[in-house]
Parts: structure tokens; C-alpha cells; sequence
């Protein structure tokens, strides 16, 4: 079984750069919060918890929907997904005020 608490301060000091003294601090604190729990980590985080402003953002810098997706760390279906969720809820609301 792998141990999670060990790989997520590694992972911590290699992509944020925290110093060995943080990461143990950190690993500890994921023992303390988390230990004995079941973990569950989907793959890729909710569509809600994408924001359409961190979408528009890059569509204003003229980025592919591939890079915006891949920088978001989410498949390119789930850009087109939010983005159709607002012009729905778009539509529904001119439909009621136009009523």
C-alpha cells in the first residue's frame, strides 16, 4: 500500500519548493488530519471547482482550449462542459426576464 502523507510532501517539495523542514511539518499535519481515513482522489477536479474567469483568461490570451484544459488539470470536454453550463444559464435568464 502506498503511503500517501510521504509522496504528497515530496511532491510538495518538488513542485512548490518548500524547504525538508516544511515538507516533515506537512507530512506530519497529513497524519495528524488524515491518518486511518479511506482517501478518494478523482483524477480531475470537479467541473464547479473550474472557474469561468480562469477559463476566460486564457481564452483572452488566445490559448488553445487544449493548453487552458492542461494548465487547469482537467480534459478539454470539461472547458466545454463549463462553458455551455454558462450559455444555458444565460439563456434561461434572458428567457425569464424577456417573459
Amino acid at each position: 500500500m502506498t503511503d500517501l502523507a510521504t509522496k504528497i510532501a515530496a511532491l510538495a517539495s518538488e513542485v512548490a519548493g518548500i524547504d525538508a523542514q516544511a515538507a516533515q511539518r506537512l507530512e506530519g499535519e497529513l497524519r495528524n488530519r488524515f491518518g486511518g481515513e479511506r482517501l478518494w482522489m478523482p483524477r480531475r477536479p470537479p467541473m464547479e471547482n473550474i472557474s469561468l474567469q480562469q477559463i476566460d483568461a486564457g481564452l483572452k490570451r488566445c490559448e488553445p482550449v487544449q493548453k487552458i484544459a492542461g494548465n487547469l488539470g482537467v480534459s478539454r470536454s470539461t472547458i466545454y462542459r463549463r462553458l455551455q453550463a454558462r450559455k444555458s444559464q444565460a439563456l434561461t435568464t434572458r428567457d425569464k426576464d424577456g417573459a
